[in-house]
């Protein structure tokens, strides 16, 4: 019967290109359709519920599903076209291979076309590949703002973390993601190949080259067995080495690629969502790889973004009689540290907590001041740190480098052991320049 074919069954058919170019999932097509009583009342059944919505900004109506698809059985003639775009059989070939660019943005229609955006332009990244999944309560200003540039916009999640998921099911399960932040300048990489090293500086990766290192990241990932890859996690030299971290390595959400694993990994903690993904892909047998020679070029704490979803704050008033104010994301931090280290005991060894200090505020005056920054840190056997001998030559020079490299004889390590497992090795500072926090605990 017709009508008992359900939504999953006709996307199924759908090719994958197809799917990835309009933004389509087999999960996002699992809502569900009224019954319908022939072939045409079915079609248009998912042209309006499931195609149309990703048709904003086209220039031409959508002719959708006239593709010979072979749904439930039925053979319908024609071309599957969206708008002027025109799907053929080849393009399964060409898109293979392809990665997509995944943006969750909130509060920043401005600057995500200047920068993220602007950078992937830069980057020569077709149009077809980046998807912006916008807060639903923004969806209109940022479609109004950014149809000129041919992405795609698509109505996200609210909070971070239910737009990674969003992202997750919205992609067919093996599709290859590159996330990225809404506010992302460039990429630097490290002049030294060692960390430590005295003299060792940032160099700006040319944009245009952003695409071949993100390949790049993808061929090492895939060597080393890796389900997903990331960035050194601080944008400072002197910690930074052309080493790659594999295993059970953190890296920064800012950009992170990685194989979708569909419906097997789904986020729980409104933050350090990050952390979480590591831990339950490493849970499941699958690696991670971190770049530490690579770090994001970004404005931290900038609005928008976490700024303007964290909020709401309240002061309180300790036994001392002292008035303790605490970031609103260092509560829920506190929350997800919690939760994660009693989720996965084995994985995690410590909880870092953020250096309190005093600091005077409006309204309260000067108040014991809790700022956001915990960290989890994993148990070193669980990663091993690897030389990234592939910084050199062509690559090199790809990523800006070249008479500018740093090298210093290199450190013995114990044999049998790698030269260094997973050390986190910043504590963000309180205050502007780090001076208020409590030096007792020096």
């Amino acid at each position: 019967m017709l009508g008992s074919c359900q939504p999953a069954d006709i996307m199924s058919k759908i090719p994958l290109e197809i799917r990835c170019s309009i933004g389509l999932s087999l999960s996002s097509a699992s809502l569900a359709l009224p019954q319908a009583a022939s072939t045409s009342d079915l079609l248009s059944q998912v042209n309006r519920n499931v195609f149309r919505p990703w048709s904003v900004g086209l220039e031409s109506e959508p002719l959708l599903l006239r593709a010979p698809l072979g749904v439930c059985g039925l053979s319908v003639a024609g071309s599957c076209c969206l708008g002027a775009l025109h799907f053929d059989s080849s393009a399964s070939d060409r898109m293979e291979n392809d990665w997509v660019v995944a943006i969750p943005t909130f509060d920043r229609v401005q600057d995500i076309e200047r920068r993220t955006l602007g950078l992937l332009q830069r980057a020569h990244i077709p149009s077809k590949r980046i998807f912006v999944f916008a807060d639903p309560t923004q969806y209109a200003r940022y479609e109004k703002q950014l149809r000129h540039l041919d992405v795609h916009i698509l109505p996200g999640e609210r909070g971070v973390c239910g737009q990674r998921n969003l992202i997750m099911a919205h992609f067919a399960p093996g599709t290859r993601i590159v996330e990225m932040d809404d506010d992302i300048d460039g990429v630097d990489v490290t002049t030294a190949s060692d960390r430590d090293t005295q003299g060792a500086t940032l160099a700006r990766v040319p944009d245009t080259s952003v695409a071949n290192v993100i390949d790049h990241l993808w061929e090492v990932s895939a060597r080393e067995g890796c389900s997903l890859w990331g960035l050194y996690g601080v944008r400072n030299p002197f910690f930074m080495s052309h080493t790659y971290t594999v295993g059970l390595a953190k890296s920064t959400a800012q950009v992170q690629g990685y194989v979708n694993p569909g419906s097997v990994v789904k986020l729980t903690v409104p933050c350090m969502e990050d952390y979480e993904r590591c831990l339950s892909l490493f849970a499941q047998g699958r690696k991670c790889l971190r770049a530490n020679y690579l770090a994001v070029r970004t404005t931290n704490r900038g609005p928008g973004g976490c700024a303007s979803a964290f909020t709401v704050t309240s002061v309180e008033v300790d036994p001392g009689g002292r008035k303790v104010l605490r970031h609103p994301r260092h509560v829920m931090e506190a929350e997800a540290s919690a939760t994660l280290r009693a989720r996965y005991p084995n994985f995690v060894r410590n909880v870092g907590v953020p250096a309190s200090c005093v600091k005077v505020v409006p309204v309260h005056g000067e108040v014991v001041y809790h700022p956001p920054g915990w960290r989890l840190q994993f148990p070193g056997r669980l990663s091993e740190k690897r030389a990234a001998g592939d910084v050199a030559g062509d690559f090199a020079r790809l990523l800006g480098l070249g008479a500018s490299l740093v090298r210093q004889a290199p450190r013995a390590s114990p044999a049998g052991r790698p030269i260094q497992g997973n050390v986190d090795v910043a504590r963000r500072p309180c205050g502007r320049r780090g001076r208020g926090r409590d030096r007792r605990r020096r």
